[in-house]
């Protein structure tokens, strides 16, 4: 998403957003009982329906957010792993290093605790992680959804610990169709979650012991289409799928594929609802406490969870994001007749520990979508760094005591290093020029160079964040890793 100036229209979307998230600011945290006063309006009725989102759902029609996506120009494979981290891991880590393919991986919160140091080296290794639930037993997944929600939360709270932030990434243990229901989906979405099923199955735990060349022969078989999303598995009992991993890699490189991973742009494949095996029954009021924990969890997510949980609320009133930039003016009309003047953007007030506050006026930063765009310089000066611009590169470098980052505005990448370090490229496509300033997105902007959101507020009058202190960054320790990002090798790069 290109971060633009303010216009009517534009002001109009993040003033009916602003208005949601606001509300949402109220919610209890997720871990505690939500009142029926604190969650949203179940009796809405859908525009053009005559429909309450409940009845909607209850009668299995899936309520999606509005959003876009990027389809890459090359044809482009997504490798994807599920059950692990196992024993098998560390050697599938191997081949993607080997073949510099870079991939998915659908982790078991159970056993991750015993296999941090792979979940680490997924990161580090410039792979996408995702939440498989914590322990993958169907009957408990899908008796009820309260059951999903609470593997899920435990699944996010345990790689929390050890990725240092939860993935948006999910997948549901034998895939959604006839396992969720459109009260499944429509949760999981408020939540800020990214449902990924897959065109391409590999069969490689139709029954044990599968052999490498039947998972192959599986996977040449498949229908070829500009996007694919081949589903493997990595935990126990997986050692043909090592064996084949190879030779399917091959396969896709010999047709003209690209390999990537997961992320935020890629529009996710998934199943078809079908008849549901499970037998579930839902209420009016839990319906309105469930959502209402789900919104919260998406707005707690930040980011891409924010927007999501917006765009899925706006979809649930039958209102498109074309609609919503056509209803906002209208909604501030006159007595008189006529659409009124947008109303002004209030200032941004920023803290970072003692220093002074940092205030923001409206033509400064950008708010779409839960998400603020804010001067690099000014972020940087304030976290401890230096920002010099070298006009003839065309490149901001931040110099953060030894460490170096390299903003390209152009390519849309971040190079960081560090003196005895490997260094590392970052993806950024939130970086742009506005008014003859560069700026990025705040929350992610303030991960990278060291520190983090510790609190926001929207207000008629003003909006406030405030930011963590600057982290010391010693020899040896990881990069904070930031799901809006994904690392790419420099060679890779392209104007």
């Amino acid at each position: 998403m290109r971060v633009k100036k303010d216009s009517g229209v534009g002001s109009g979307i993040r003033r009916l957003m602003g208005l949601l998230i606001a509300g949402w600011l109220l919610l209890e945290p997720v871990s505690q009982t939500v009142q029926a006063s604190q969650s949203p309006d179940a009796s809405i009725e859908g525009k053009g329906s005559g429909q309450t989102v409940f009845s909607r759902l209850s009668e299995g029609k899936v309520v999606k957010p509005d959003r876009s996506y990027k389809e890459p120009q090359e044809p482009t494979v997504y490798l994807t792993f599920d059950d692990g981290p196992s024993k098998h891991t560390g050697q599938v880590l191997d081949i993607l290093r080997q073949e510099q393919v870079k991939a998915t991986f659908f982790v078991l919160g159970e056993l991750v605790p015993a296999r941090k140091e792979l979940v680490v080296r997924m990161r580090e290794e410039g792979h996408s992680i995702g939440n498989h639930s914590y322990n993958h037993v169907y009957k408990e997944l899908y008796s009820d959804f309260g059951s999903f929600w609470k593997q899920a939360v435990k699944t996010d709270g345990i790689l929390e610990e050890v990725l240092g932030y939860k993935p948006y990434l999910l997948r549901a243990p034998g895939g959604t169709h006839t396992n969720f229901d459109a009260f499944y989906y429509y949760y999981l979405e408020a939540a800020g979650y990214r449902i990924v099923d897959w065109n391409v199955d590999s069969r490689d735990a139709i029954r044990q012991g599968v052999k490498a060349a039947e998972i192959v022969a599986e996977v040449r078989q498949s229908v070829l289409k500009h996007e694919l999303v081949v589903l493997m598995h990595d935990g126990a009992g997986h050692e043909e799928t090592v064996k084949a991993l190879p030779e399917i890699i091959a396969y896709y490189r010999g047709l003209g594929y690209r390999f990537a991973a997961l992320d935020e742009f890629v529009a996710p494949v998934q199943f078809p609802l079908g008849k549901s095996k499970w037998r579930r029954s839902y209420t009016q009021d839990g319906f309105k406490q469930m959502a209402a924990a789900a919104e919260a969890a998406g707005l707690e997510r930040g980011g891409q969870g924010a927007e999501q949980a917006g765009a899925l609320r706006l979809a649930a009133e039958g209102i498109t994001a074309q609609e919503a930039a056509a209803l906002a003016p209208q909604e501030a009309s006159s007595d008189q007749g006529g659409a009124a003047p947008p109303l002004p953007q209030p200032p941004l007030l920023v803290t970072v520990g003692d220093s002074p506050v940092w205030k923001l006026e409206a033509e400064r930063y950008s708010y779409e979508y839960g998400r603020f765009a804010v001067p690099l310089r000014g972020l940087a000066e304030r976290l401890g760094g230096r920002v010099e611009w070298d006009d003839v590169r065309q490149l901001a470098t931040v110099t953060i005591g030894t460490r170096k980052l390299e903003f390209d505005p152009v390519r849309k990448v971040i190079r960081d290093s560090t003196p005895g370090q490997s260094s590392a490229v970052h993806y950024l496509a939130d970086i742009d020029w506005i008014d003859g300033e560069l700026r990025i997105p705040l929350r992610a902007g303030t991960q990278l160079l060291g520190g983090s959101v510790a609190s926001y507020a929207l207000g008629e009058t003003e909006h406030r964040v405030t930011l963590s202190e600057r982290r010391e960054w010693r020899a040896g320790l990881p990069l904070q890793p930031i799901e809006a990002w994904k690392r790419i090798e420099s060679r890779k790069l392209h104007v």
